[in-house]
């Protein structure tokens, strides 16, 4: 189904993306990268230079000659030229390398924790009274984010009943680091394997 552009998928399954935060365009970049996308299509919206960047050309892209043979080389080989190409077609680390999500992370998106940016007020009172026991939240340290000395914490470092405060807002291992702690935790060399340093690099940090 990665293969399919937006247009192909059945209405199930964009109903089903629909859901995990996926529109027309996100799962074009994000999910099948643009490859079912004609060169023409990707010239007229200005991206053939990245694929150029990667070594592609229209009878590469069109299945002549074979790939480019930096297909073959690892995110790590790429020059931050050719990151920064990639990037401006969604991928990163994991995705390039096509690394198993589950032990290296996945990159954007990860599902919003919906029920995280809910008002104290509107919450009902189990999620209250779960993230008061397993969080130590409170009106105020729940309405303002990263108030609340849990959210400074990996998922790695949290208890068991701090973990299961956090699944009860559907929000687990990846999805905790990402949107609560904001990778705080992490050190350079695991932004790295998650393919999150280029975006940290961008905004200063090394």
């Amino acid at each position: 189904v990665e293969k399919l552009r937006w247009s192909d998928l059945s209405e199930r399954k964009k109903a089903a993306a629909t859901m995990l935060g996926f529109d027309k365009w996100s799962w074009n970049c994000w999910v099948n990268n643009f490859e079912s996308f004609s060169w023409k299509q990707l010239y007229e919206w200005e991206l053939t230079p990245y694929l150029e960047s990667l070594g592609w050309n229209s009878q590469r892209w069109n299945g002549q000659n074979g790939p480019p043979i930096l297909k073959q080389n690892r995110w790590d080989d790429l020059t931050n030229e050719q990151r920064e190409s990639a990037m401006q077609l969604c991928f990163y680390k994991t995705s390039y390398d096509e690394l198993n999500i589950v032990e290296y992370g996945f990159g954007y998106p990860i599902e919003r924790p919906a029920a995280r940016f809910v008002p104290w007020a509107d919450l009902d009172s189990e999620t209250r009274i779960t993230m008061e026991k397993t969080h130590g939240y409170n009106e105020f340290t729940w309405n303002v984010p990263a108030l609340n000395p849990s959210e400074l914490k990996g998922w790695f470092e949290m208890t068991d009943s701090e973990k299961r405060g956090a699944e009860a807002i559907n929000c687990t291992d990846l999805c905790w680091d990402c949107w609560q702690a904001q990778y705080n935790s992490y050190g350079w060399k695991d932004l790295v394997n998650r393919g999150h340093d280029e975006s940290y690099a961008a905004l200063g940090w090394s």
